[in-house]
């Protein structure tokens, strides 16, 4: 992460094939054991009788998340307006034939579902292929294990020293973590978001690793989702490297949807027990109540950085290709962060601060 983004892509890549490798070949070798029959009736084979509801959606939610982060590393990226979309859908195939083949096989060869717990399909694998398949998917998850990290500490990095780029975090921890090395890398906030990682690691099993990132990442993507629809209405002329094709009232009815799953994430994840219950809303509670006390405290006028015209800025910069009249006035603030602006394009008129970071010049 230290080296840059491009490296991450590499190391990413090469994580995966090594990931896919074992699901594969079990896949392929389990192919003439499939029993069809077992996945259609209701009670086959040694299933519990109980469904975790808490555990499955957070599971699920888990399983299924950290597409939205890739918009972290929208600057460091070419052409993301047309890679992105590509690299959604092609990841969401892949790694549904990941989660749905080999469970297809090993439902077949092993009905023992009362055994199905956290690293069992390696002792599937075995079942299926021998000792070296079992020991080829162990590898295989640890792989997959390294590979996440390294892209959620990607992604999660610049994250952080951007919101210390707007000014969130106070003094001396802002000028820390919005700091970049010589190759344009968050470095101290890589650091920092990697030991804060690491402590809760160690901290915690991994189930309940899964339902406290599923409680938080559905709170985040809640927040996400409402914000979508807002910002389309509030900023219509803002530039948008990709934007979904719908309609304000399209847009919507999309977020409808996943907006009411993230709720009952929410709800589901705090059931569980009373740790969860803890460190999930418990630890939310907490954290709302001192940010709270610092924004009134600390921050009574906001923070820096507000959504911006693109167009504004590029005109401020004397950058050319405006496909828009603009009428844009610029002044800078005492502090030299800040950077007012009004921008009105097609009748419609915005105004906001800008915030304009340690490496940026004012006009």
């Amino acid at each position: 992460n230290i080296w840059g983004v491009g490296v991450v892509g590499d190391m990413s890549t090469i994580f995966m094939v090594l990931c896919m490798l074992p699901f594969i070949l079990l896949f392929v070798i389990g192919l003439p054991r499939l029993n069809p029959p077992v996945w259609l009736i209701m009670g086959a084979g040694d299933v519990p009788g109980e469904v975790q509801w808490g555990k499955l959606i957070s599971v699920m939610t888990w399983n299924l998340s950290g597409f939205d982060g890739a918009g972290h590393v929208v600057e460091e990226v070419d052409n993301p307006s047309k890679s992105f979309p590509q690299a959604v859908v092609a990841c969401l195939f892949v790694v549904s034939c990941t989660y749905l083949l080999p469970i297809l096989v090993g439902t077949s060869v092993d009905q023992n579902f009362s055994k199905w717990t956290d690293g069992y399909l390696s002792t599937v694998a075995g079942e299926v292929g021998g000792e070296w398949l079992q020991l080829l998917m162990t590898l295989g998850g640890v792989c997959s294990g390294l590979g996440l990290l390294l892209s959620y500490l990607c992604t999660s990095s610049r994250a952080v020293s951007s919101m210390a780029a707007m000014d969130i975090f106070p003094g001396a921890m802002g000028r820390f973590l919005v700091h970049l090395n010589p190759r344009g890398i968050p470095a101290n906030a890589t650091v920092a978001t990697a030991v804060l990682t690491g402590a809760f690691a160690v901290s915690l099993d991994f189930s309940d690793l899964v339902t406290v990132s599923s409680f938080f990442y559905a709170a985040r993507l809640l927040l996400i989702l409402i914000a979508l629809p807002l910002n389309r209405i509030r900023y219509p002329t803002l530039h948008r490297p990709f934007q979904v094709p719908l309609g304000n009232w399209g847009l919507v009815a999309a977020v409808t949807f996943p907006i009411a799953f993230c709720m009952a994430n929410l709800v589901a994840c705090s059931m569980l027990n009373v740790r969860t219950l803890l460190l999930g809303p418990g630890f939310a509670a907490a954290t709302l109540v001192l940010a709270g006390a610092y924004v009134l405290c600390c921050r009574p006028d906001g923070f820096q950085g507000k959504i911006v015209s693109t167009m504004a800025l590029q005109k401020a910069h004397g950058f050319p290709g405006h496909s828009l009249h603009s009428d844009v006035s610029l002044t800078a603030e005492t502090d030299s962060t800040r950077l007012n602006y009004r921008s009105t394009a097609n009748g419609h008129t915005e105004n906001g601060i800008a915030a304009c970071g340690n490496g940026l010049q004012q006009p």
